[in-house]
């Protein structure tokens, strides 16, 4: 597993060795600091936190010509004790509001005997921005290219303008959320069937992850939507878009899911609920008249839609040599309103209708750090059960 998604806990030797022998340049997001415990720290760090977060690898020397690392080393860093506990206590005590930071055990350097090795995971951050005081004046760090660059905290226009610049980021994910449900809409067949989407997206989309002519190669492999039905797959802007249809009486052919892979690091996709179309035949027949009854979803296949999202996310992050930093996963139902919900893992379901149109909730994780069984992914779960009235019954 990469350096940027293993636990900082469970990084050994062997992953800085792969890391390295790729010789990835130091970057916005990247940086290496070698035979000496860098008095710059508190800066890179402050620097990470305020843009798209990062990793810092110490007892790792760079080229000064290409900024890449020298691998295999010829100096490092001696060992000493306290090193994790010191990195623990910068972004702590020098840098405000302070930073977390995730630090890897000390490892010895198997190429250099006597010589150690330490990873630092820097996340992006909703306190930013972080400052830091020197020569009693205070300074706000950030990441361009692979320099620190300091803006004084007196300089009031300039943090204006950063924090501005993360709100506009903000609006546009919304804004691409609001593209990706009305290009969903539009090519699916007008019906009053439940329909479940999905979003997972950088919170502050500041660059791509991916070239958006690589979209659609991933989008083919990783359909997103299990959804039985023929898939086809268009380009558009920023990426790939693809559309299931499936085939009714009469031979028409009608669609009943879509999905959009973008360079901007978002995953997003929308599906009417399988399990009521079985249970209400009238449902996408052209010309008949829909019926409201057995307007039922399962909760279990929210279940399977978060975890087969969250499955690609992982790949198509682990294939980018620029993640993100957060992610805002977004889970949502359309035509919601009079919907009953079960759970098949339980006996249980709820008897009262949903009293809204429409239904979302967000959650924010680290890319770096994804997982299936998060404690945030099972509580997003039971939110979901509590607002459909389900969780009562069950717990």
């Amino acid at each position: 597993m990469s350096l940027w998604h293993k636990p900082a806990s469970q990084i050994e030797f062997a992953d800085i060795d792969a890391f390295c022998q790729t010789m990835q340049p130091e970057g916005a997001r990247l940086d290496y600091k070698g035979i000496s415990f860098p008095k710059d720290l508190a800066k890179t760090i402050a620097a990470f936190a305020n843009t798209l977060g990062g990793l810092i690898i110490l007892g790792v020397d760079a080229n000064p010509t290409f900024n890449k690392p020298v691998w295999p080393p010829k100096q490092g860093l001696p060992a000493e004790p306290g090193l994790s506990e010191r990195v623990i206590q910068i972004a702590q005590d020098s840098i405000y509001p302070p930073v977390r930071v995730a630090v890897s055990n000390v490892i010895p350097n198997d190429l250099l005997p006597g010589y150690v090795l330490l990873v630092i995971r820097v996340h992006e951050s909703r306190e930013a921005p972080h400052a830091i005081e020197k020569n009693r004046k205070v300074y706000v760090y950030g990441r361009t290219d692979n320099k620190n660059e300091p803006y004084e905290l007196a300089d009031m226009d300039r943090i204006q303008y950063l924090l501005a610049r993360r709100q506009r980021m903000v609006d546009q994910r919304e804004s691409d959320l609001r593209e990706n449900l009305a290009r969903g809409q539009r090519v699916m067949h007008p019906s009053i069937c439940p329909i479940r989407w999905i979003s997972i997206s950088p919170v502050y989309p500041w660059s791509n992850v991916h070239d958006q002519y690589d979209c659609r190669g991933f989008h083919e492999k990783h359909p997103l939507i299990l959804f039985p039905g023929h898939l086809t797959y268009q380009t558009i802007r920023g990426g790939s878009f693809a559309i299931t249809r499936h085939q009714q009486e009469g031979g028409a052919w009608i669609a009943v899911a879509c999905s959009t892979v973008s360079a901007n690091g978002t995953l997003f996709g929308m599906t009417y609920t399988s399990e009521t179309l079985c249970s209400n035949g009238t449902l996408l027949k052209p010309g008949s008249e829909e019926q409201r009854d057995a307007m039922c979803v399962n909760m279990r296949y929210f279940r399977e839609m978060t975890e087969q999202f969250l499955r690609s996310c992982q790949k198509f992050y682990s294939l980018s040599s620029n993640p993100p930093g957060e992610i805002m996963l977004s889970v949502g139902m359309q035509n919601a309103l009079g919907v009953l919900m079960f759970d098949s893992q339980s006996p249980q379901e709820t008897d009262s209708e949903f009293p809204d149109p429409e239904y979302r909730i967000d959650i924010v994780l680290q890319s770096q750090v994804l997982g299936l069984r998060m404690p945030e992914i099972e509580e997003m779960y039971n939110d979901i059960i509590f607002a459909f009235n389900v969780n009562a019954r069950l717990r």
